[in-house]
This record gives C-alpha cells, sequence and structure tokens, in this order.
C-alpha cells in the first residue's frame, strides 16, 4: 500500500513534508542529550513524510516505481539541506 501511495502524491509535497519534520527536528533538538542532529532530525523526516503517506489514500502501483518516487524524496530534501547550510 505505501508504494501506491508514493506513486500517488506529487514528490514536492513529500519533500515538504520532509522540510516540516527537519524543521520540527531543529526546534525540537537538544545538544546536552548527545545524540547527533543528523541521527535526531532523519527521525523527525520519516515520521512526517510516513505520516503524509498515511493520509493519502492508497492505490496499487509496481514495488520498484515508490522506491524510485522515495530515492527522489530523499534526494531532493538532501538538496535542501545543502542549500540551507550554504545561506547559513
Amino acid at each position: 500500500a505505501l508504494q501506491g501511495r508514493l506513486a500517488q502524491l506529487p514528490v514536492q509535497d513529500l519533500v515538504q513534508e520532509g522540510v516540516i519534520g527537519l524543521l520540527k527536528a531543529a526546534d525540537r533538538y537538544d545538544p546536552s542529550r548527545g545524540i547527533r542532529f543528523s541521527t535526531y532530525a532523519a527521525l523527525w523526516v520519516r515520521s512526517a513524510v510516513q505520516r503524509s503517506l498515511k493520509r493519502t489514500p492508497a492505490q496499487r502501483a509496481p514495488w520498484n516505481q515508490g522506491h524510485a518516487v522515495l530515492g527522489r524524496v530523499f534526494d531532493a530534501l538532501e538538496a535542501e539541506r545543502l542549500r540551507l547550510l550554504k545561506q547559513w
């Protein structure tokens, strides 16, 4: 069912959900806990994207198609992260 939802949502919507998760991670991160930010943020990004997918009605799609879309989402998130790092 996950692959069907991935195929149905535009990549930019998933990227936006990932950015929202990243912003939540940045807001709630506590460096005194001894956890690397990248590890902490990955949990929030994954959670935000999965929540978005659960709100989307399922539609059947080939397994590899969903995998490809998810790969593009993570590539776009990485590009956005690098862009933001350059600005900062």
